[in-house]
């Protein structure tokens, strides 16, 4: 009856999101309880039709089922989420079982966010599952709604639930630009942080952008020109770092056999939406460009300065005091097995984190409630300015590339 059903509130697994409703009352009140459209079966006597079991059963059932793949629907909102995280509303499902006692079809009945990318997960998720013998061939179960409320800001997002976009540069599509963090995933325009990965030979024109740009290069080589301060362009390898400010003409060709991946950030956001096809004015190709004016500034990983901090160690490649301008700080920071860093917050900036290695877990405080994020290998992650977080890595210990915007907090490492 409706009186036995219940509701369960689930607290976020990963994507943040700030709670899953599955209101288990309002499916079992709903137009019809799933109940059996053929006897069950004897398990003693097969073919021999026994009274019909207990709906009671059937819905214990399915806040089983329901209870046992929340983490799965949760990681179907984190996969979502990774382009916009903005998902709110209702997504109900039908479902009429086979004889295998899996799903023959699966009828989304209402899809109040519109995200296709939610409900084909939805879809496919629940298609997989194997359903207990209180049920029967040709039942049909209606599922508790998921009821999706969007939080304030995503602070993770997972490079493989991000949307790579080709890059018209490279007719062959071998390029693209995938998009970790930007204003409509995160809800931070302080920054946009993306994957560039370049085949061998695509040539990126002259041209400049309204915001800084910083770049790593993670693997395989290139040349920058900015055709400015540069008189010759500069030959770039792994691990080399490029501080671009605003305004500054430069270009890019890949010289490697193997294609070029870069870390990719922009202070403040805006230029990497042509990656999508949306012109925001934020990015203008150079004819030629003159001496004086904005530079371009590399240093590789070797004349990057190495500071020993507690529990790890940091690269600093551009920080306030030596990089163009002040707009964003990079460094590499290496933690050891199970460091904690202590909850802090930084009043006036952003951090940027990209995890190249290792993993761990973050808690961010925010709206006076703590969630917790499990991070993995390839994993963005964004702390908006004055926002509380800590720390701790995982027993394999933890190396990222650590962005400030703007710089400044880097600083409080140069003292330890």
């Amino acid at each position: 009856s409706c009186k036995d059903s219940g509701a369960w509130l689930l607290q976020p697994m990963r994507g943040d999101v700030l709670l899953l409703l599955l209101a288990m009352a309002a499916a079992a009140c709903s137009s019809a309880p799933p109940t059996h459209n053929t006897p069950a079966r004897s398990r003693d006597q097969p073919g021999v039709e026994t009274e019909i079991v207990d709906d009671n059963r059937q819905i214990a059932a399915i806040e089983s089922a329901v209870n046992q793949y929340a983490p799965a629907v949760h990681t179907c909102w984190a996969m979502a989420a990774a382009d916009d995280f903005r998902l709110d509303g209702v997504v109900t499902l039908k479902l009429v079982l086979s004889s295998e006692l899996t799903a023959a079809s699966v009828e989304v009945e209402t899809d109040e966010p519109g995200d296709s990318v939610l409900t084909e997960c939805l879809v496919a998720l629940w298609s997989k599952v194997v359903w207990p013998n209180v049920f029967a061939a040709g039942d049909s179960i209606r599922l508790p709604p998921h009821s999706f409320v969007s939080p304030e800001q995503q602070f993770v997002v997972a490079s493989a639930h991000a949307t790579s976009y080709p890059l018209a540069v490279d007719s062959s599509g071998r390029s693209n630009a995938t998009i970790l963090i930007d204003h409509k995933n995160s809800g931070n325009g302080a920054a946009a942080l993306s994957i560039l990965t370049l085949a061998k030979g695509v040539s990126i024109p002259l041209h400049k952008h309204i915001a800084t740009e910083l770049l790593l290069l993670l693997s395989g080589s290139g040349r920058m020109h900015d055709n400015r301060g540069m008189r010759k362009p500069i030959d770039i390898d792994e691990w080399t770092g490029v501080y671009i400010p605003k305004g500054a003409p430069h270009s890019f060709e890949v010289t490697s056999e193997t294609p070029a991946v870069l870390i990719q950030l922009y202070t403040p956001g805006g230029p990497e939406q042509r990656f999508k096809g949306i012109d925001v004015g934020a990015t203008q190709l150079v004819k030629r460009g003159t001496r004086g004016g904005p530079r371009v500034a590399i240093r590789r990983a070797t004349a990057a300065q190495d500071l020993p901090i507690t529990n790890g160690k940091l690269k600093l490649y551009f920080e306030a005091e030596s990089a163009p301008n002040a707009d964003a700080s990079m460094a590499g920071l290496t933690l050891d097995s199970e460091a904690a860093i202590m909850r802090h917050r930084h009043d006036s900036a952003s951090e940027i984190l990209f995890l190249i290695e290792g993993s761990g877990t973050l808690t961010v405080t925010s709206g006076g409630h703590d969630s917790r994020h499990d991070i993995e290998r390839f994993d963005a992650i964004q702390i908006p300015a004055g926002v509380e977080h800590a720390f701790v890595s995982g027993p394999s210990g933890f190396k990222a590339i650590q962005f400030f915007t703007p710089a400044g907090p880097e600083q409080s490492f140069k003292n330890k």
